[in-house]
């Protein structure tokens, strides 16, 4: 059969019917389909098939037939196709405007034969070919109006048009959006030293890149020069960083691998509504943030943040307090400036050790404390750099955990990528029983799907998986139901003043029936009195964490020196002997 034949799809469930007019369409050099199932089955073939014309007969089991010519008229994919629809009686006026509605070309009264039938079918092929010329020709005008020339993606004036729509829509639905601004670090030094065809062809490589990376949804552009920009539909900022980072580090990796000369990439990320509010205002945000990513050294993301001052200024010479902190992360993930602290969690019944949480404390002037360093290296695009440079450190006393126990790292969403199973399984894999991953801001997870699939990676490999902050709303259920980790932390709010809050102690009872229906081991952490600790066993929580036992120490000491150290904190001897 010729794969470039006309190709006809015959929705009828008169079996006789359709075998005769397929025999007669196919000896005629046709590609025919025949389906006698009902509306969306039909237009699923129709897709797969990719029909030229339809003929569909109006009464179909369990559908209207006009359903079907809906359906695939609906579908950009089969938009374009020309119908044919045989209704059983002389039509009258309103069904000819619903036919026509649905999208039908032809409306005839029974399915003909012969000639007859192949006049009809030629007359809508002629009618399909039209429109098919007619698309084309829009097609054309469109993308000179549209595209940017070399690349083949969005131009600077229509990028302007879909940001201001997609802001409209953004804010009607209460949906955020992200755009992305990327440059090509050093393009000009490119350009003079090794040629503008060199240059040109750096250029084609990122915009393949960016358009081939992303979701449909998604809007690349080539905002001009060698600065693009990339705008994502229902994206957090979060979601957007992530994305920017694998960005950069695919551009570095195809650079090397196609041997182009030493071009990377710097990236801004804006989003909406809290970074701009307005078209203008958020292009502005994104310009800053990536003003900041080449101004601290290029080859890196930078979020927006209000430290880099107000979106609708021009880029200005003052640093900031956040350019500085922004420049220190790179001595922090360069030279390993951070401790790490490891409180224990214990077990309720016996009060032995089942675990210690490693806990950072960075070395450096510009972080106080960890949730600056952690919220800056978020805004730099540099969380994965970081953890991966502090692993090694948190890690290095593993091999002498006392007992069984095992040892919680932290991980943001941001790191739970290929990369860090590749990592684990390279560097840890042989004490992969005594780590246990701990995700952290389980409520900045966007893809579950991927998420769910590099944890059960890990969990192959023997290592375990925490989720924390469970009974923090939907987004904590929500994770542990869709992720299927190891153990679960109760979100520390629920621990705090349990003793006089009847209805966190319901909501915890009944969190522990469900962790026990899903073999998930659980911890209460953030336990600071008595009080608390009494609450939480009772209630029968099996695992333990807080100040009342044990304030985060040095690693961890020798067996035999573990009690007496438990016993030097508050609320540490009590514990031990309960």
């Amino acid at each position: 059969m010729d794969e470039h034949a006309p190709r006809i799809l015959i929705i009828d469930n008169d079996a006789d019917t359709a075998a005769a007019a397929q025999q007669q369409l196919v000896s005629e050099g046709f590609r025919v389909e025949v389906s006698a199932a009902s509306g969306g089955a039909a237009a699923w073939l129709a897709q797969t098939f990719k029909p030229w014309v339809v003929v569909a007969r109006h009464q179909l089991p369990e559908t209207d037939g006009l359903e079907a010519c809906r359906l695939i008229k609906g579908d950009p994919e089969t938009s374009h196709v020309s119908i044919i629809l045989v209704c059983s009686r002389v039509p009258d006026d309103r069904f000819v405007v619903r036919a026509l509605e649905a999208g039908v070309a032809q409306v005839l009264p029974a399915l003909p034969s012969g000639e007859l039938l192949l006049a009809h079918v030629h007359a809508q092929l002629n009618v399909f070919q039209v429109v098919m010329e007619l698309r084309e020709k829009n097609h054309y005008l469109r993308d000179l109006v549209q595209r940017d020339p070399m690349t083949g993606l969005f131009n600077h004036a229509y990028l302007h048009e879909v940001l201001e729509r997609e802001i409209g829509r953004a804010a009607r639905t209460g949906s955020p959006c992200s755009l992305l601004l990327l440059d090509l670090d050093h393009f000009k030094q490119v350009n003079d030293k090794h040629g503008h065809q060199v240059g040109d062809y750096c250029l084609r490589t990122a915009a393949e890149l960016f358009a081939s990376s992303g979701r449909r949804s998604d809007a690349v552009a080539r905002y001009g020069g060698d600065e693009f920009a990339i705008l994502l539909p229902d994206t957090t900022r979060a979601g957007a960083a992530a994305r920017g980072e694998a960005l950069r580090a695919a551009m570095q990796h195809r650079g090397s691998e196609r041997r182009l000369p030493d071009v990377t990439l710097s990236v801004g990320v804006a989003s909406y509504p809290e970074d701009g509010s307005d078209r203008t205002q958020l292009l502005a945000a994104a310009d800053r943030a990536l003003y900041a990513a080449k101004r601290i050294g290029r080859n890196r993301v930078v979020a927006y943040s209000s430290d880099l001052g107000a979106p609708n200024e021009l880029p200005a010479t003052e640093s900031g307090a956040e350019i500085e902190r922004l420049l220190a992360i790179n001595e922090v993930v360069n030279r390993r400036l951070a401790g790490f602290v490891y409180q224990p969690i214990l077990s309720a019944e016996t009060g032995a050790i089942f675990a210690f949480e490693a806990l950072c404390r960075p070395k450096h002037a510009s972080f106080p404390h960890p949730g600056t360093l952690f919220q800056t290296a978020e805004h730099a695009g540099r969380v994965v750099d970081l953890g991966r440079a502090l692993r090694p450190v948190a890690l290095e006393p593993l091999l002498r955990l006392p007992g069984d126990s095992v040892l919680f790292l932290n991980l943001h969403p941001l790191e739970l990528a290929d990369e860090l199973v590749e990592e684990a399984l390279e560097h840890y894999g042989a004490h992969a029983e005594r780590i246990v991953f701990e995700v952290t801001e389980s409520s900045q997870i966007h893809d579950y799907v991927r998420m769910r699939d590099l944890i059960s990676s890990l969990q192959s490999a023997k290592f375990r998986v925490a989720i924390d902050d469970l009974g923090a709303g939907y987004a904590g259920l929500n994770s542990v139901a869709l992720l299927k980790p190891d153990i679960v932390k109760l979100d520390m709010a629920l621990v705090r003043g349990i003793q006089r809050d009847g209805s966190a102690a319901r909501l915890i009872k009944h969190l522990l029936e469900y962790a026990r229906g899903e073999g998930l081991q659980v911890v209460a952490e953030g336990i600071e009195t008595a009080d608390e600790r009494r609450v939480v066993t009772d209630l029968g929580v099996p695992l333990l964490q807080g100040y009342y036992f044990a304030k985060p120490g040095p690693p961890f000491p020798e067996v035999q020196g573990l009690t007496a150290w438990l016993s030097k904190t508050p609320g540490g001897k009590r514990a031990k002997n309960a």
